[in-house]
């Protein structure tokens, strides 16, 4: 079997769009270092929290979608669902905003520590 039909399988698309849409609103809701660019730095722990919101994000809408609004599927099987969904949720969301749009500098990476 094929990888990406076997990962489509336990995948949903809707799931990784909206968890990498409340991704980027929760990261515009984040405080800004001083002197730093609203939309695109972050610092401190809520930096440090941003890459499990994805995952957290994927796995909760699966769990209500799948096994609690509309029973599906099993909570296990949900699970899984929701956490492969937010793992590839939180790698697109990086490729992407590192790629395509350069990702954005942290207090972290200025002083030269990351």
């Amino acid at each position: 079997m094929d990888f990406v039909t076997l990962l489509s399988q336990y995948m949903d698309g809707y799931v990784v769009i909206i968890a990498i849409f409340v991704t980027q609103m929760v990261k515009r809701l984040l405080p800004t270092p001083p002197g730093g660019s609203r939309w695109n730095d972050v610092s401190g722990w809520p930096y440090r929290i941003l890459p499990f919101i994805p995952l957290l994000t994927g796995v909760l809408v699966v769990m209500f979608k799948d096994a609690w609004v509309s029973p599906t599927m099993e909570w296990d099987d949900a699970l899984t669902k929701g956490l492969v969904s937010g793992i590839a949720a939180s790698y697109l969301y990086r490729t992407v905003k590192v790629t395509i749009f350069g990702g954005g500098k942290n207090q972290e990476s200025e002083g030269g520590k990351i």
